[in-house]
């Protein structure tokens, strides 16, 4: 260890807090040495430690970095006190090359004992010997070297370590120990990087781990780096992912791995509840969840231009952002993406199916739009049959008569011109009822004629088996209704029909229909009126672009 070895103090032969008498007359005794050009040495010096370099020069540094009181207080710490007959034994025995025994003796001064003014010097010297043995093989000991750091640290915050300033400077130095015990687990640090280690960041990891108060002094020197290294390559890759979002798994995957190590750092040494540690890690764990959004943007709409798995690739970086982050918010956020992803995932074959109907999908959406606008009207429901007649018959050819996707999205064109159909007719009753005049019964009749027509048009699309029962119960509640003014229910223009209806019964999970469809009576009349229950709307899974389901989730909530 060369704050050991090298110590000003060993350089010049002496114990720290010698007086300035000794310390002028040593440097007398070295400059005469110098002169007839004799080597250097002295019967104190300690074998086990080796010689330091004490050329004229390392000689007037040595006097020079002990000249004021913090630094005589500084490398103090870092060689041995002599201030009775103890340690002056244990010495002996050091100069004999009797290390253990020198141990021994300190180790029983100090055992069980607070430091106190008797013991001061012993703590500092063993603790001195124990921070010399950490480091004088090729590799450290970190037990000796936790043994020598907690009793440096108990000698700093002792309240005789103002003794043990006013031995090694003079009364007029003002410590702070704080301040002491940074500087001393600094320069401990620094030795530690001087051994070539493979890993430079065990030993302030290893001392963060000793007790709380080196803790805090490892958080203050050495987390800042970490964090400037992470908060560096979050922003590289914000930037790049941004202008590339086709290299975003690329980008998301490498940031992730690249900042393992120095977020591996922050939470041996802060801890994960840290705020410190939480926010960097948030912030890493956000910046992953972006790329994989930009890179999902991207290839959403061209899946197959996409090499190998689109979903593993972006689940692989939704995974790896929820192992780094700490608040349940970022967690929360993440684990949605992951559950809605796995669901996109499952739907490749109902994508692969919207992209052969593709086209007639986008029409009979748009003309669904449109017709949530129009008036509600007989030749309204018509038109939106007549329209889409062609694209379902394209969709039937396609995907069969039995497909589920095939059949919801009938059944959703029927819905909603049935639907219109039964408000007409609800609205004419009311009418009706109010003006019983022969004029008005013709109109009924000629209502409830045409209104026949069209649902006839509605029965010979193909449905669920959902969509059938509604549209069963409310064609049997027209007919009785037209029955009862006059109108034949057996005769009427032959309905066209996309196709010969499917027998075959058809499982549906849709959820695009409303089976609890009952008949509801007017205040003011008898007479049944064709239910209108079911939900209002185009179902979500009918507004596709690119996609049945959207990655609705994954935004750009946390971009700053």
């Amino acid at each position: 260890m060369n704050l050991v070895r090298q110590n000003p103090y060993n350089t010049i032969g002496v114990f720290a807090g010698v007086n300035q008498r000794t310390l002028a007359k040593q440097k007398s005794k070295i400059n005469a040495l110098q002169r007839v050009g004799k080597k250097v040495v002295f019967k104190e010096d300690f074998e086990f430690i080796g010689k330091p370099d004490r050329s004229k020069e390392d000689i007037n540094n040595a006097f020079s970095n002990i000249e004021i009181n913090k630094n005589r207080v500084f490398y103090s710490l870092f060689w041995f006190t002599q201030i009775d007959h103890i340690d002056k034994t244990a010495f002996s025995n050091l100069q004999a090359n009797n290390i253990e025994k020198a141990k021994d003796i300190w180790q029983k001064v100090i055992e069980d004992k607070p430091v106190n003014k008797n013991n001061f010097s012993a703590y500092n010297n063993l603790g001195t010997l124990k921070l010399y043995s950490a480091f004088s093989n090729s590799t450290i000991d970190f037990d000796e070297l936790k043994t020598g750091i907690l009793l440096k640290t108990e000698l700093i915050k002792s309240e005789e370590f103002k003794d043990f300033c006013e031995l090694v400077a003079d009364e007029t130095y003002k410590v702070n120990q704080d301040k002491e015990l940074e500087s001393f687990i600094v320069a401990i640090i620094e030795q530690t990087n001087n051994k070539g280690l493979n890993d430079t960041n065990k030993p302030p990891v290893f001392i963060s781990q000793i007790n709380e108060k080196l803790k805090d002094i490892i958080a203050k020197n050495y987390t800042s780096k970490p964090i400037n290294n992470i908060e560096n390559k979050v922003k590289q890759a914000k930037n790049s992912c941004h202008q590339n979002p086709e290299k975003g798994f690329e980008l998301g995957l490498s940031l992730f791995n690249n900042t393992k190590d120095d977020l591996s750092i922050l939470s041996k040494i802060l801890g994960k509840t840290d705020m410190r540690y939480k926010m960097i890690a948030d912030k890493l764990a956000d910046e992953v969840l972006l790329c994989a959004v930009d890179y999902f943007n991207c290839y959403n709409k061209k899946e197959e231009e996409h090499e190998g798995e689109l979903g593993e690739d972006i689940l692989q970086l939704l995974k790896a952002a929820k192992s780094v982050a700490v608040s349940s918010q970022i967690r929360e956020k993440v684990s949605e993406n992951i559950e809605a992803l796995q669901k996109w995932i499952e739907d490749k074959p109902l994508r692969k199916k919207q992209k052969l109907i593709e086209e007639d999908l986008k029409f009979v959406n748009n003309k669904l739009d449109r017709f949530e606008k129009l008036t509600n009207s007989i030749d309204n429901a018509d038109d939106l049959l007549i329209s889409c007649k062609s694209k379902l018959q394209n969709t039937r050819n396609t995907l069969g008569a039995y497909d589920e996707l095939y059949l919801n999205i009938s059944s959703t064109v029927v819905k909603y011109a049935l639907q219109m159909l039964i408000q007409v007719v609800n609205e004419e009753q009311k009418i009706y009822q109010n003006n019983r005049d022969v004029l008005g019964l013709m109109d009924v009749k000629s209502l409830f004629e045409k209104s026949l027509r069209v649902s006839k048009k509605i029965g010979a699309f193909d449905m669920t088996p959902e969509m059938r029962k509604y549209y069963n119960n409310n064609h049997d509640t027209l007919k009785s209704i037209a029955s009862r003014v006059g109108v034949s229910v057996y005769s009427s223009t032959t309905p066209y029909s996309t196709s010969t209806t499917p027998k075959k019964p058809v499982s549906s999970n849709s959820n695009t229909t409303n089976t609890t469809n009952t008949t509801r009576t007017a205040n003011t009349s008898n007479t049944p009126r064709p239910s209108t229950s079911g939900n209002e709307g185009i179902p979500a899974w009918l507004k596709w672009v690119g996609g049945i389901i959207l990655f609705i989730i994954l935004i750009r909530a946390c971009g700053g």
